[in-house]
């Protein structure tokens, strides 16, 4: 049971660092496109 709470937990965090990185690279390309 706790192995699988941990899994789950880091896939969690796994998810939600892609979602804040895919994030951060829509405000650098936004700022590139308005740059150009």
């Amino acid at each position: 049971m706790l192995d699988v709470r941990y899994g789950y937990a880091s896939q969690f965090k796994q998810e939600r660092g892609i979602k804040s990185g895919s994030k951060r690279l829509e405000k650098k390309t936004k700022s590139l496109l308005s740059k150009s």
